[in-house]
């Protein structure tokens, strides 16, 4: 059956590639092409849910001296991820790629202890928002067995929203608080190593270093008319120490703790008007850390 079916089609003139022909590598050639890409495309989704109350500690400096400083738990805070991990290996360098997606919100109240525009000391409970997003492009691969190695780039933005121009009583007198807002675009790169440490459990540690542009770091201060200066350099560390207890096929329970820093270097100057009177002001430098732990699933699809 299969000769006549041969010989029908050469009667109307379709021939197949021959091995060795120049015919029969291009189509070999394509077919090894579609399955790279398919290869590329298979993966698997996931997505992760994260409690994380934190705290800040945010200080303001004038050499080695505090200026002012806020400090609390940031109790109401959450971070989610989506991401895609491809079955393919694009080789030794690269490995397996990923993408990933993230949003943290942190919210709370923390403790302004400094003092006013005008100098008058001031200690106060404000409200504080810190929001971050961005995504992760990278790659990994099994170093050794029951050891994986990655890379990868970052990119986001985080905004922190300070204080809310409360109107609050200071030694009897009612005294204007601020309203800030600071935020920048940051360009990351990192890298990480995960430890199986069981049949169902495994550790890690992440490391990945921040900076951001010049002309993508600014703070806007609620300061007379409002006033928003060039930040100055601007760069940051985030530190992850990631456990993670499989609980089914498909879904992990996970603890990270993980510590973040950024230092910002004093601004660039501006006149302000402020009831009738002229001032020249800037923004210090100043240093952050944050620390918590993330708890939460992560789900396969």
């Amino acid at each position: 059956m299969l000769f006549w079916v041969y010989f029908i089609l050469s009667l109307e003139g379709i021939s197949f590639p021959q091995e060795g022909s120049l015919l029969f590598q291009e189509e070999k050639t394509r077919k090894e092409k579609i399955k790279r890409a398919l290869d590329l495309i298979e993966g698997r989704l996931y997505f992760s849910v994260n409690w994380y109350p934190y705290y800040l500690s945010y200080k303001e400096l004038e050499g080695e001296d505090v200026l002012d400083e806020d400090d609390g738990w940031m109790s109401n805070s959450y971070y989610v991820k989506l991401g895609y991990k491809s079955n393919a290996y694009l080789g030794d360098f690269w490995g397996s790629p990923f993408l990933e997606i993230y949003f943290r919100r942190g919210d709370g109240k923390v403790t302004y202890d400094g003092a006013t525009w005008g100098g008058m000391p001031l200690k106060f409970k404000e409200k504080s928002k810190i929001y971050r997003w961005g995504g992760k492009f990278g790659g990994r691969r099994l170093w050794r067995e029951g050891v994986n190695v990655y890379s990868y780039i970052d990119v986001g933005k985080r905004e922190w929203y300070r204080g809310e121009n409360e109107i609050i009583e200071v030694n009897g007198v009612a005294v204007q608080a601020y309203k800030e807002k600071y935020w920048w675009i940051y360009f990351g790169g990192g890298a990480g190593v995960e430890f199986r440490t069981g049949k169902d459990t495994s550790l890690g540690v992440d490391v990945e270093l921040l900076t951001a542009p010049k002309s993508l770091r600014k703070m806007h201060a609620q300061l007379g008319s409002g006033v928003t200066f060039d930040l100055g350099g601007v760069w940051g560390v985030d530190l992850n120490f990631p456990l993670r207890f499989r609980i089914g096929k498909n879904c992990s329970f996970d603890l990270t703790p993980y510590y973040i820093f950024w230092s910002i270097d004093e601004s660039n100057s501006k006149v302000v008007e402020i009831d009738g009177d002229y001032y020249t002001v800037y923004e210090p430098k100043s240093k952050t850390n944050v620390y918590g732990v993330f708890t939460g699933f992560t789900l396969g699809i």
